[in-house]
């Protein structure tokens, strides 16, 4: 990872010569352009002015170009059906989220009277669930929502949740969750079918 040719592509966008992040950082024009160049390894300290000086994270000089931005086509959705066996009572989550990431965004449709798991679980993280068609009634620790379309949810996913249509026609939902983990706390690997469609 080029760290060095990331600041200075920073810097050009940010239209900054050398002297501008000297300036800004306190550190010399002479070691900035050695940084610049990979013939200097910076110290998180170096990175840290570095980075107020280019108004950026250092996090971000880290993050892998190729994984920085992916693009899900409705038509290349995974698709995981999961639950029941019949058609009726399967459920249906569609990935609108890049795998090996640490969020995670899908929509889910729960037919109706159903449960969009069997029983309440817990772990790491939190979640959203925001309600575009149908009523689920969600249970959290020992609170009960009612939501209806347009409604949205947000929790600490460490107290046991979970929900359920309550309507007699199916609910669509959209979730995020992060850390990932929507596919290991719902379903089992002989209880789903995935495909891609």
């Amino acid at each position: 990872m080029d760290i060095g040719k990331r600041l200075r592509e920073t810097r050009i966008r940010r239209n900054m010569v050398i002297d501008d992040v000297a300036a800004a950082s306190g550190l010399s024009r002479a070691y900035i352009s050695q940084v610049e160049t990979g013939k200097a390894s910076p110290s998180l300290q170096s990175l840290e002015k570095l980075g107020g000086a280019l108004d950026i994270s250092i996090s971000s000089l880290f993050v892998d170009e190729r994984a920085a931005c992916t693009v899900i086509r409705a038509a290349d959705r995974r698709h995981v059906h999961f639950g029941a066996p019949d058609a009726k009572h399967r459920k249906v989550m569609q990935y609108m989220s890049a795998p090996d990431r640490q969020l995670e965004l899908v929509i889910v449709e729960i037919p109706a009277q159903s449960t969009a798991i069997d029983k309440a679980h817990a772990h790491d993280g939190e979640e959203a669930c925001h309600v575009l068609e149908g009523e689920v009634e969600v249970i959290y620790g020992d609170e009960t929502h009612l939501l209806g379309p347009g409604d949205s949810i947000h929790w600490d996913s460490r107290i046991a949740h979970w929900m359920k249509n309550v309507a007699d026609v199916p609910a669509k939902l959209i979730i995020a969750r992060t850390p990932a983990g929507l596919m290991e706390m719902r379903i089992s690997d002989e209880d789903a079918e995935e495909t891609a469609i």
